[in-house]
């Protein structure tokens, strides 16, 4: 009896810490009960022990909670800890290296998207991306990628409605919008999204696979539009592709019946088609670092 009430007990905990959302910083104690049919006294209960754990806060001047630090501290060991997240690091590095734009990695939770990785522009003409950043899953290049390895029924029930929430002018702007748009990156291996996130930026976004044929994390690289014309769009798509396929295929992903197992392919495929070579001495050390893992 004692380990049911137990298991009980835990299991609204994590009710509790799931009630917040990009949607729902904050929360009253009634909200949080409503959401997670747990009786309002024993909501206060909870909300008093999570709040003395740091785990969340209570907002003085609202009542309100929200997200505590030690949850926040929690939360990044998974940065750590991830085997994805180890074998995507030092390819992202190689893809900075390569094009010197803005690069990420993210992971899908339902219709967002948070960024885990990221490493910065070496343009002086560049936009911020924050590591922990959580964007709406259908405006963004990542986002859509992993989109794209739904059914359609899926997507019926994370969209249940038409109509999509528009961040700019250019954001895709109903369901069925959205489901000519996967069929195309299922089609090519790459979502190319132009100015559906931000005016002015656009990106491209492809999903890596584990062993068991699941997309685990995203890559994307993004780039001011000024900076941006065909020729180098697409050689940012066949360059993410082979990223994605590097990196799936580290992480045990063997139905691509061509993968790129190597950085080396990739360092060489870019330097053949660029003018500018980028051997560099950082280059080069970036390369190395993923032959060892390799």
């Amino acid at each position: 009896m004692a380990k049911e009430s137990s298991t009980r007990s835990v299991a609204r905990v994590i009710s509790v810490l799931k009630c917040f959302s990009p949607e729902q910083l904050e929360l009253t104690p009634v909200e949080i009960s409503e959401k997670t049919n747990i009786p309002i006294a024993t909501t206060y209960r909870l909300l008093s022990g999570l709040s003395k754990g740091r785990l969340l806060r209570k907002r003085r001047t609202t009542g309100k909670y929200c997200i505590g630090p030690d949850f926040y501290l929690i939360g990044n060991l998974f940065l750590n800890t991830a085997e994805p997240l180890s074998v995507v690091a030092p390819i992202l590095k190689l893809l900075n290296s390569l094009t010197s734009e803005v690069v990420a990695a993210g992971i899908l939770e339902g219709r967002y998207v948070t960024v885990i990785l990221r490493e910065e522009s070496r343009h002086s003409l560049k936009f911020g991306v924050r590591v922990g950043s959580i964007f709406p899953t259908h405006v963004l290049s990542m986002g859509k990628a992993f989109l794209s390895e739904l059914s359609e029924a899926e997507i019926d029930e994370l969209y249940p409605q038409e109509e999509l929430t528009r961040y700019t002018p250019r954001t895709v702007a109903t369901k069925t919008e959205l489901k000519r748009e996967l069929e195309e990156i299922r089609r090519t291996g790459v979502a190319v999204n132009i100015e559906q996130t931000t005016e002015g930026i656009e990106s491209v976004g492809a999903v890596v696979h584990d062993d068991t044929g699941a997309a685990v994390i995203a890559l994307s690289i993004g780039v001011p539009t000024i900076r941006m014309n065909e020729e180098k769009r697409q050689r940012h798509i066949q360059l993410l592709k082979m990223a994605s396929s590097l990196a799936s295929y580290r992480l045990g992903y063997h139905d691509n019946k061509t993968p790129v197992k190597t950085a080396e392919e990739i360092s060489s495929w870019w330097d053949h088609t660029s003018d500018k070579k980028l051997d560099t001495t950082e280059h080069l050390q970036t390369i190395n670092n993923l032959q060892k893992r390799g």
